[in-house]
């Protein structure tokens, strides 16, 4: 008996064995198998299924049944891809939380629709109701506390609108989408992101109402740089920008504006390049300073420009007196003369005082002798 428990244990261990190897073994093959592409036949007969599975989920939509419509919707959209019943699946979904104020579900569900399904013809809808969402998030009043617990982080917005502008680059919601990016870069003071967002509405949207608006914002950008800081090439920036949109837009409303800005930014860069020269000059600089007062006299109405020609003068004149002191330098010091000092008498007794030798005697007596002769 306990022979016979044995053996049906064992051949039951090896069949289950057997059985799960095979199974394994499918299923791998399975898995090393392409996505073949389905017959007509095998995709009508998956619409069909689906279908009836659609039915059922609109059925609990129109009783109020929203949360398990949304999961019989999910399950088709899962079930049935890369078929009409899977697509309008995926749409309901987004749809629905869309009706429910789940915006950022609602746009991850329609992001998923526009990924899946590019040839959907909800694609319009659902890159209109991104946009909305997006702009909805951006002007939410749930600001959070540091942050947490925002509508949304300003990074994500910023994926939101830039997944929208490459989802759609040829609908009117690119270049609003960069243009929103462009906003938020200047608000959070990241301007050099801000004017490349712009600079892009530009260069890729020539000739619409977009790109002289992105051109306007850079000019009031590059201004708002100008103004925060003291080096005169952020007014020229500007000026650059300035003169961009009145040669680009002539006949805009905005260019008159524009126009009346460039004279005061002259004048403003003409006061940072007085201010400069001064640093400069107190700095002992002076051919820097010089650079920058030039640059002042060349403007004859400038307000600086009598006190700028003063000071040229005053530091040519200092340089030249410089000039010389640096010729002179090169001749080297004149040599350090030995002290001569006075002879000091002595007074002691006759033994101390020693003659001269006999030679240096005579030398001396006819040196006396010869100034003698001479005073004669």
């Amino acid at each position: 008996m306990k022979t016979t428990f044995l053996c049906f244990s064992l051949i039951t261990v090896l069949v289950g064995s057997s059985s799960q190897s095979h199974a394994q073994g499918l299923f791998q093959k399975l898995k090393k198998q392409p996505n073949r592409v389905l017959s007509e036949q095998e995709v009508a007969d998956r619409e069909g299924v689906g279908s009836t599975a659609f039915r059922k989920a609109e059925g609990l939509e129109q009783s109020g049944k929203v949360s398990k419509a949304i999961d019989t919707y999910k399950s088709i959209a899962k079930s049935y891809p890369n078929t009409t019943v899977g697509a309008e699946s995926q749409y309901r979904v987004a749809m629905l939380y869309d009706k429910q104020g789940n915006g950022k579900r609602a746009y991850d569900e329609y992001k998923t629709l526009i990924n899946k399904y590019r040839s959907t013809s909800h694609f319009q809808q659902a890159i209109e109701r991104q946009f909305a969402i997006a702009e909805s998030l951006k002007t939410s009043d749930k600001k959070g506390i540091f942050g947490i617990g925002a509508a949304v982080q300003p990074s994500d917005l910023k994926a939101m609108y830039e997944q929208i502008a490459e989802s759609a680059p040829y609908s009117i919601y690119a270049p609003k989408s960069l243009m929103a990016i462009g906003d938020l870069d200047a608000k959070d003071g990241m301007t050099a992101s801000a004017v490349r967002k712009y600079q892009a509405v530009v260069d890729n949207y020539r000739n619409t109402t977009f790109a002289k608006d992105a051109q306007y914002a850079i000019y009031k950008l590059r201004g708002e740089s100008a103004e925060n800081s003291n080096s005169p090439s952020d007014d020229r920036a500007q000026v650059d920008a300035g003169l961009d949109f009145v040669s680009q837009n002539p006949n805009d409303a905005r260019a008159n504006e524009v126009k009346a800005g460039l004279e005061r930014i002259e004048e403003r860069s003409l006061d940072k390049m007085y201010k400069t020269g001064q640093f400069y000059e107190k700095s002992g600089n002076h051919k820097s300073a010089i650079v920058y007062y030039r640059e002042i006299a060349k403007k004859p109405n400038s307000p600086h420009y009598n006190d700028a020609i003063a000071r040229i003068n005053n530091l040519e004149r200092i340089l030249a007196g410089e000039a010389v002191e640096e010729k002179a330098s090169k001749f080297g010091t004149l040599p350090t003369l030995p002290k001569i000092e006075a002879p000091k008498l002595r007074f002691g007794k006759k033994e101390e005082v020693v003659p001269l030798p006999a030679e240096d005697a005579t030398a001396a007596a006819t040196e006396a002798a010869t100034e003698v002769v001479d005073s004669l």
